[in-house]
């Protein structure tokens, strides 16, 4: 950031609406960049340091932005504010540190409507996912075997106890049948006495069609409590979504899954995740998603613990931290870029300049990456193409329509320090033999993102070194060809059609983790994800797989190549060649694709193991 700011970037003529729990709108790290105030709150604006911290951050990192404060204290107002950013502000970015424990989870909501329609309009929204990650979400699915009509939980009892280091507690009980319910289920509170456990609070709101599917808990009496919930009349096929307050942890049960509170699982929000300040660690509390629909959550992270002036000596923690800062990268890139950025350019170009944390972005724990200002600047630095072009020198450069060459490959590339933004666009090749979407030749730090590489050959590699990030390949020939001299790191490749031939000395493939179910067998070949590519499908597509296996698997005939679609794993057959440790087998695209040797442990078969994610490892394909 530093540098940054000595080469002028400062997010002047850039405008971020901070919307907040209250301002010190006099506070001497902002008070000459704000230029306009609002507030919905009841008592009008307040010294709220939490809103004034937010917008510290945004100062530091845009010391030049402007600022308009937006104050708000409640659900509804939230909902105001986000339509009147949008009606009656020219904000080029919003940003929000708040987090809402009700749902709906799946952004279909006035307010989701709202900041939807703030972002068509061009101002896109950056969120914090929230602090719900460690202890204080639960997700659970509605069962009774024992027919009193208690919930019961993951050990089988129909209680889950909650701690409370300041002796308060909010509970928050939501279940998936939203907007309107008529499945009817109340909420019981109990704390701990010394000897007993007694009824301090109930939530019994009747759901008949058209309340809301939430129940409020609240004591201030114990530091343990536990809580309840009874069917009073409904299906009894519903999950729940439980949040707590701060200071409140779950004992028993939780999960980090799925706790990415409102509005930060909006689509398109950018929701924003925490590492702590100066290393690359994410937060134990920075909630996780997917949404409750499966959307990716957060889409980037961002560092918390940082030191604002309000907080004096103690750094300002949590999510609520590190979405400023990104709000605040997003102000360079408005005043960085040579052309009005839509709020879609502007998601992409963080997302896609993001720097992997774990060598597995894009996950629901850090999303594509944490945000990397400069390199972000940077991208928007690039040199334009509108045709396939022959690169000699480093460089960024970026397309903004589809190429196509008729003879030949489209890029070629000889010099090193190459990034290509295909931006979503296509790369093609003619019919040409062994013409290829990208090539590089003696070149290394090539980098190729959010691309469509399509034609006789996607990418060709020799004596050179790429990355490939968010690029699906549809080729005739070969999808991937990169030789023993080559090296390939390939993060969110979607394989369509061709063969993969991967010889390199150094290749790993991310993006694609293990499936919800993993065999009880030995894997030994990458993950690979083979589904359809966007845009034109061919009939009777097909990818064949050279898979390289190595030489320590002792039952060769043992191996074959397994297939994850539908919720389970299938066998896909393989021939293997032992004399070359290769596996190869041609199919057409849909799921996730590794292989497999004997069994894991004793027995055999496939029987359905725990689930478990492996990092990226090096893996030779031949």
């Amino acid at each position: 950031m530093p540098r940054l700011h000595r080469n002028g970037f400062t997010g002047e003529n850039a405008t971020v609406a901070v919307v907040g729990l209250g301002f010190d709108t006099s506070s001497p790290e902002f008070s000459d960049d704000v230029v306009r105030t609002k507030s919905f709150g009841s008592d009008g604006f307040d010294s709220g340091r939490h809103g004034t911290a937010v917008a510290e951050v945004v100062a530091d990192t845009a010391p030049n932005a402007s600022l308009i404060l937006v104050d708000v204290d409640t659900m509804t107002q939230l909902a105001r504010a986000a339509d009147w950013v949008d009606a009656e502000t020219n904000a080029d970015v919003a940003v929000a540190s708040l987090g809402l424990p009700v749902g709906p989870f799946d952004g279909e909501s006035t307010l989701g409507r709202q900041i939807r329609q703030s972002d068509r309009h061009g101002t896109p929204w950056v969120v914090a996912a929230g602090n719900a990650g460690y202890r204080k979400h639960l997700n659970t699915t509605w069962r009774n075997t024992d027919g009193d009509r208690w919930l019961e939980f993951a050990d089988g009892g129909d209680a889950v106890r909650i701690r409370s280091a300041t002796g308060s507690v909010r509970v928050h009980v939501n279940w998936r049948d939203w907007p309107a319910s008529d499945d009817n289920y109340d909420a019981y509170l109990q704390a701990w006495n010394g000897s007993a456990w007694v009824y301090v609070d109930q939530s019994e709101n009747v759901q008949r069609g058209s309340q809301p599917p939430v129940e409020v808990l609240g004591a201030r009496s114990a530091r343990q409590y536990r809580l309840r919930i009874w069917k009073r009349s409904a299906a009894g096929n519903t999950s729940f979504d439980v949040f707590l307050n701060d200071g409140a942890q779950f004992v028993d049960h939780y999960d980090r899954a799925q706790s990415v509170k409102r509005p930060a699982v909006v689509e398109p929000v950018l929701a924003v995740g925490a590492v702590r300040e100066g290393t690359t660690r994410l937060e134990p509390y920075s909630s996780r998603g997917p949404t409750v629909d499966g959307a990716l959550k957060p889409e980037v992270v961002a560092p918390d613990q940082v030191d604002v002036a309000v907080y004096d000596s103690r750094p300002f923690a949590g999510t609520s931290a590190a979405a400023p800062h990104v709000a605040g990268v997003a102000a360079l890139l408005v005043e960085a870029s040579a052309d009005p950025l839509s709020s879609a350019e502007l998601r992409r170009t963080l997302r896609t300049t993001a720097r992997d944390l774990r060598g597995t972005e894009t996950n629901n724990r850090t999303g594509y990456g944490l945000v990397d200002a400069e390199s972000a600047v940077d991208a928007l630095s690039a040199v334009s193409l509108d045709a396939c072009a022959r690169v000699d020198a480093g460089g960024r450069y970026g397309y903004a329509t589809d190429v196509r060459t008729v003879s030949g490959s489209c890029i070629v590339v000889t010099g090193d320090d190459a990034r290509f933004d295909g931006n979503g666009h296509t790369l093609a090749t003619g019919a040409e033999a062994g013409a290829s979407a990208v090539r590089a030749a003696n070149a290394t730090n090539v980098t190729v993102v959010d691309a469509r590489l399509r034609g006789r050959v996607g990418l060709n590699v020799t004596n050179g070194g790429v990355t490939l990030r968010n690029v699906s390949v549809e080729a005739d020939e070969w999808a991937l060809a990169v030789d023993a001299r080559s090296t390939l790191y390939a993060r969110d490749v979607t394989l369509a059609n061709g063969t993969v031939g991967l010889a390199g000395t150094d290749v790993r493939l991310a993006g694609v983790g293990a499936p919800n179910a993993t065999l009880d067998r030995r894997q030994v070949g990458p993950y690979l994800r083979l589904d359809d590519a966007p845009g034109e499908r061919r009939e009777n597509a097909t990818v064949a797989l050279r898979i390289h296996y190595g030489a320590r698997v002792e039952n060769e005939s043992a191996l074959g190549v397994w297939r994850y679609r539908d919720g389970s794993w299938t066998r896909v057959g393989g021939t293997v060649d032992s004399g070359e440790n290769v596996v190869t087998v041609s199919l057409e695209p849909g799921g996730v694709v590794t292989l497999y040797g004997g069994s894991s442990g004793s027995g055999s078969g496939s029987r359905t193991a725990t689930r478990r994610r492996p990092e990226p490892r090096r893996v030779g394909v031949a």
